[in-house]
């Protein structure tokens, strides 16, 4: 799954994780601990950017890709 994953945020871009939930039909608590062991990879980074408005903000995942 965690290959999967780091494939798909490699072709699609960063993504947020409802949209990985969509993707892969798993749930999000699945989706969150492959992505949590691909950050302690180092294969994936996380950061937050806000809505602009009330509410949490949108925490986004990406694949670094080693050079």
């Amino acid at each position: 799954m965690e290959h999967f994953l780091f494939e798909r945020l490699i072709e699609n871009g960063p993504s947020v994780r409802g949209d990985l939930v969509k993707l892969t039909n798993s749930k999000r608590t699945t989706i969150y601990d492959h992505l949590v062991k691909l950050m302690l990879e180092d294969k994936v980074v996380s950061y937050s950017i806000p809505k602009g408005e009330r509410g949490r903000p949108n925490v986004f995942f990406e694949a670094i890709q080693k050079k």
